[in-house]
């Protein structure tokens, strides 16, 4: 999607964010909320991802959501992963499988260490060049 399909994108979940608000329906309201920061990161706006991805959190463990925490804590790890933030990256998505395998939520444990190897090849990589680049080499 180009950034004005994913901002059209997210405004098209707007009338279901405020429904739920209106309704009193949290976890229709975290989930849009999800769906919204997805959307947001694969069009590479990771601020707007982070804040929707926390907003989300912040819904999910109000009101004693494990599952949504648990998809929450991968999201805002994934974000942070693309952002370059390795350390709170992995950090978040180590949370998320604890609290994943802790409710059999077998997907998000999946989800979350295919992100894990996804930024010990990016940090190897980062790592290997800095290396290579000090040492004159490849």
């Amino acid at each position: 999607m180009t950034l004005r399909r994913d901002s059209e994108a997210r405004e098209i979940l707007e009338p279901a964010l405020q429904f739920a608000r209106a309704m009193g329906i949290p976890k229709l309201e975290a989930d849009v909320l999800k769906v919204q920061a997805h959307i947001a990161l694969e069009g590479g706006e990771t601020e707007v991802a982070a804040r929707l991805a926390i907003k989300c959190l912040g819904i999910a463990a109000g009101f004693g959501m494990r599952l949504r925490v648990t998809g929450a804590l991968v999201l805002m790890g994934r974000v942070s992963a693309v952002r370059g933030e390795w350390t709170t990256a992995q950090s978040l998505l180590h949370a998320g499988i604890a609290l994943g395998h802790e409710q059999g939520y077998q997907l998000q444990v999946e989800s979350a260490d295919r992100e894990l190897m996804r930024i010990d090849s990016w940090t190897r990589g980062v790592l290997g060049r800095g290396r290579s680049e000090r040492t004159g080499g490849g």
